[in-house]
């Protein structure tokens, strides 16, 4: 006489003795409805006893269908505040460095886009996710923390200094290009006919927008154009390594913007500390950390998960466009035909880039399940 496991429907093993070649069930005869000799029965009779309970769920289900909100419409909900909230970036951090240095500003928004993300965290009941972190994984969360959003930002707001505002949020959109040079030379992935295409049409549209800078031959242009592909090469570099990672979410992203609070905090108290705030600017700051960062993050997890990924991925390239809108009015820039038509064209080598595919152009895509 021996054992064997068997399986039951809440993953408990009960075992079964088997003698003689003939398996016996584990529970008693009186608590059966039908013996194992006559398998063909019990299947009939369990047929007719599920059958009520299927067309059941069934009718259930049907009820419930007018009521609740399709994936694709929820999905698309999400992606337009994305948009909106990542347009308003250049033209609310050029605002706000008219006034504060671009170390103070990156400071005190990724400090307010910490805070966000932990709340967004601690509502989603994602705290015990922390509790299984190690000494590496947080030593993973300090480098891509500095190069995906304390450099990142950095460059950006510098050459938010020194160019147009809509120059270097065009510039920046250089990122997904980068993405395809990384992946080939750090991930091996090969360098298509298509991929080749793309990258081809988005410079040559980076060169359009480059017009202006280039006819006036103005050193602080010229400084803000490296400034702007600097940081687009940091975010690339930041989305290829984070393919690489396996970690939640809201989660990981929330400790890359507490380690840029701490490398940027670091020489902001070393100089002359924190200026004052005008509410206004307190309020400028607060968008840019609570909404344009960490809520806006949120939301293009919620996009990916609630819609489908190649359109949501699509979608977000309306951001560079919709952020002439907020540079026109918040600003006053008059939005220079070389900017639509250079942005037009980056946009455009993008889209034939990732044709065909459905992966969205940010890092971890993989691993949309655990949102």
């Amino acid at each position: 006489m021996h054992a064997r496991a068997w399986p039951t429907r809440r993953g408990v093993n009960r075992t079964r003795q088997t003698i003689e070649g003939i398996p016996q069930h584990p529970y008693p005869a009186r608590t059966r409805t039908c013996l194992s000799p006559a398998p063909s029965s019990c299947r009939a009779r369990s047929k007719r006893r599920t059958a009520p309970v299927g067309n059941l769920v069934k009718l259930i289900s049907l009820m419930k269908g007018p009521y609740i909100v399709r994936k694709d419409s929820s999905g698309y909900i999400y992606i337009t505040f994305v948009v909106l909230f990542w347009a308003s970036t250049a033209a609310v951090g050029k605002l706000l460095l008219a006034d504060l240095g671009s170390l103070p500003l990156l400071f005190l928004s990724c400090l307010f886009a910490t805070s966000s993300l932990f709340i967004i965290v601690l509502l989603r009941n994602k705290v015990q996710v922390v509790r299984q972190f190690r000494l590496r994984d947080y030593l993973t969360f300090l480098y891509m923390g500095f190069i995906g959003v304390f450099l990142y930002t950095f460059l950006l707001f510098e050459a938010l200094r020194y160019l147009r505002a809509q120059e270097a949020f065009i510039l920046n959109y250089l990122w997904p290009i980068m993405v395809v040079i990384f992946s080939t030379v750090i991930l091996k992935e090969k360098f298509t006919l298509r991929k080749c295409g793309g990258v081809v049409i988005s410079f040559f549209g980076v060169l359009i927008v480059l017009a202006p800078a280039r006819a006036s031959l103005q050193f602080g242009s010229l400084k803000g154009v490296a400034f702007a592909v600097g940081c687009a090469i940091s975010y690339g570099l930041f989305s290829v390594l984070g393919k690489r990672r396996d970690y939640d979410r809201y989660v990981s992203m929330m400790f890359y913007y507490l380690f840029a609070s701490i490398f940027s905090a670091v020489p902001v108290l070393m100089r002359s500390g924190l200026p004052r705030l005008s509410i206004a600017q307190l309020l400028g700051v607060a968008w840019l950390g609570v909404f344009a960062n960490g809520v806006a993050f949120a939301f293009w997890f919620l996009s990916l998960r609630h819609g489908d990924t190649a359109r949501m991925s699509s979608l977000v390239f309306l951001t560079p466009f919709l952020s002439l809108v907020y540079i026109h009015f918040l600003l006053g820039e008059e939005i220079l035909f070389t900017s639509l038509l250079g942005l037009t064209l980056i946009v455009l080598g993008i889209l034939i880039q990732h044709g065909g595919r459905d992966r969205a152009f940010d890092p971890d895509l993989p691993h949309l399940e655990q949102y």
